[in-house]
């Protein structure tokens, strides 16, 4: 049967107060309350109603839901239900409760989907830690954000990158993971719980967190001591004159060419031979890796092309393990200078704590076997100030 009449304006109060009570109770029960504003409505709803009570015009009158029931089912519509009524004027209509676990389900979806993309990665201890309702979150607002980071989270650099650099790496944009962006926070916050670490609440200790994963935010404190490269003009100028140039990573990343005058590079750990180096004639460009490798050493030697890498640093389980990862790095790479001779010319007197010795155990280069035999069986490291000749030797030497 037709159920046009229920479209009657005159009803439309009553049937808008029956749809909000079931939005909000998921049932039709109990009262509703209702403000008829004209005498038509007042006619209208008491005919429908048929319980023998009048309604009072532009007051509140409140009715049981039963006696709407008990008066449609004395006309011609009482084959249909309230709820077939209400579905009519309104299409499915649906509860506040019934949403909200559509909601859910929807979002236990997203969120399945999501964390299934990484089940077998590193990150996925993190992510489940994390309450599904914050992931879930992300996901409805911005699930590139979180797409992204995870992706970041997955591609930790081994060796010191610039910040600009690892975002272009990741985003295809330098700023994306700038500090105190949404994207760094986040991706800085997933840094700390992967390592177990307290969430940094201020910037120096956001920076440290990037720094301790190899991400660098400082590009003028990213700098390298180097001697006798030419390319660019100002290199060339400098190297005529025997001068060592300081090059930050910015330099280096717009440097176009650069190269040495036999396609051999000299990298060593410590400053204090240079001195001596600049007195001789050589064909090997210099650098400096510093104690502790930078970005702007990589950035520097993964601009070479068809060159010849040589390194020596101190004998120490922590020169050793810089000596090595090097190695790793790079296959034109070779370790000169590590031979137990040597060590006996450069090593100290003091024993060195146990705990280094243990750096060792994660020195996997062949060349290196030697020093790490060595270094285990004295408890002694030694330094390469103390072979600063044997160095100035081999350039004359192997030229």
């Amino acid at each position: 049967m037709n159920l046009e009449y229920f479209e009657n304006k005159n009803l439309k109060q009553l049937f808008d107060a029956l749809k909000e009570k079931y939005y909000k109770t998921s049932k039709l029960s109990g009262t509703i309350k209702i403000i008829p504003k004209t005498k038509e409505e007042v006619i209208e709803i008491e005919k429908l109603i048929r319980n023998g009570k009048y309604l009072k015009q532009n007051e509140i009158n409140v009715i049981k839901i039963n006696d709407i029931r008990t008066g449609i089912s004395k006309t011609r519509f009482s084959s249909h239900s309230l709820e077939d009524i209400l579905n009519h004027l309104y299409g499915n209509i649906i509860s506040k409760k019934t949403i909200r676990e559509n909601i859910t389900k929807e979002n236990l979806i997203k969120y399945n989907e999501f964390i299934s993309k990484y089940i077998e990665t590193s990150i996925m201890d993190i992510l489940i830690k994390m309450p599904e309702k914050e992931i879930i979150n992300y996901i409805n607002k911005n699930e590139e954000l979180l797409n992204n980071v995870c992706l970041a989270l997955l591609n930790i650099p081994n060796v010191p990158t610039l910040l600009s650099v690892f975002s272009t790496d990741i985003t295809k944009n330098p700023h994306y993971f700038d500090l105190e962006t949404k994207s760094s926070n986040l991706l800085i916050k997933f840094l700390s719980q992967l390592n177990n670490e307290d969430v940094p609440k201020n910037r120096t200790q956001k920076i440290n967190v990037l720094k301790n994963n190899n991400i660098v935010t400082d590009s003028y404190s990213n700098f390298v001591i180097t001697y006798n490269l030419w390319g660019e003009d100002y290199l060339n100028i400098l190297s005529n004159k025997k001068e060592p140039v300081i090059l930050n990573i910015n330099n280096i990343i717009n440097l176009t060419k650069v190269n040495s005058k036999n396609n051999k590079i000299l990298i060593i750990e410590n400053p204090s031979p240079l001195d001596y180096i600049t007195k001789i004639d050589t064909n090997y460009g210099i650098i400096i890796g510093g104690g502790n490798p930078n970005a702007a050493l990589y950035e520097l030697l993964d601009k070479f092309e068809n060159h010849v890498f040589l390194y020596h640093g101190d004998y120490d389980p922590e020169g050793l393990l810089i000596a090595d990862k090097l190695k790793q790095k790079y296959t034109n790479l070779e370790l000169i200078l590590y031979n137990e001779e040597l060590f006996e010319k450069s090593k100290s007197d003091k024993k060195i704590n146990p705990s280094r010795i243990k750096i060792l155990d994660n020195v996997s280069s062949i060349p290196l076997q030697e020093i790490t035999k060595m270094i285990k069986k004295t408890n002694t490291v030694g330094y390469q100030e103390k072979v600063i000749s044997d160095i100035i030797k081999y350039l004359h030497d192997n030229k």
